[in-house]
């Protein structure tokens, strides 16, 4: 005789829910019944039971978050006293290009005058070269930037090397603006005073930046040294770059001090 078969549920039937956990059926019922039987002190005690279960949840999380962001911030700062080092040096060699077209036009000023005197127009080519030359700073700061970007700076668990790594970003935009004074100075007054008075190609050719014969119009740098306005012209030159230094200085300092704070922070 065969078993009857039970009807299949119908297509629109409600899934049936799943039971709870073994454990919290447990709990649940123990809490009803006593309930049922008015025994307070045990509803208490369960009640209290479940409270610390869940409390005891949260601080595992906790815990285990804080260890992950722990790992991310380490890793993060390493990454940023990597970048940081690498702006220490090229803070240097930006230093010395600079302090050197200062020396080079301050020496051009001390040739100018009413009556100048004889000097090699190679000489001149050289200083006027130099005095005249700038780059600008490159910094490494990609890590830096896209940490601001991303809201994450909050992992850097130092609100003093938080405030150092922002202030670094202002130093460089400030001194992206001495840069921005200098470059204007030099092609839109220095260089069009230039090519109006002297053969630009002679002094190319003189320091080696292009190779080429020289200019067949002559160098006559003694009128250009009597000139108060070439003067004037390699003074603005040296003064803006004097700003420059100074601002790099500031920029040497902030660096060295996010080092201080890093190396502080992964000691700890």
């Amino acid at each position: 005789m065969t078993e009857p078969v039970a009807p299949p549920p119908a297509p629109d039937a409600p899934p049936r829910p799943e039971p709870p956990p073994a454990r919290r059926r447990f709990v649940l019922a123990r809490l009803a019944t006593a309930v049922r039987r008015q025994d307070w002190f045990t509803v208490l005690v369960e009640i209290a039971v479940v409270v610390l279960g869940v409390v005891i949840g949260f601080q595992v999380n906790a815990w285990g978050q804080d260890r992950a962001n722990a790992a991310e911030e380490r890793a993060l700062l390493v990454g940023l006293r990597t970048d940081m080092e690498t702006n220490l040096t090229r803070i240097d060699r930006f230093e010395v290009h600079n302090e050197n077209a200062i020396e080079h036009a301050r020496a051009l000023i001390a040739l100018t005058g009413p009556s100048p005197p004889a000097v090699d127009p190679a000489t001149v080519d050289s200083l006027l070269v130099t005095a005249l030359e700038f780059e600008l700073y490159v910094p490494a700061d990609g890590r830096l930037d896209a940490l601001l970007a991303s809201g994450r700076i909050g992992l850097v668990q130092s609100d003093s090397l938080q405030g150092a790594l922002a202030s670094w970003k202002s130093i460089v935009q400030a001194m992206r603006g001495d840069e921005r004074r200098l470059g204007d100075q030099v092609y839109e007054h220095v260089l069009p005073y230039l090519r109006d008075r002297v053969p630009l190609l002679s002094m190319d050719s003189s320091t080696g930046f292009l190779d080429t014969p020289p200019s067949r119009f002559p160098r006559d740098y003694g009128v250009l040294l009597a000139d108060v306005r070439f003067e004037n012209l390699v003074e603005e030159r040296w003064v803006n770059g004097h700003f420059l230094l100074v601002t790099l200085g500031t920029l040497r300092e902030a660096t060295v001090e996010i080092l201080r704070l890093i190396d502080a922070r992964l000691a700890e």
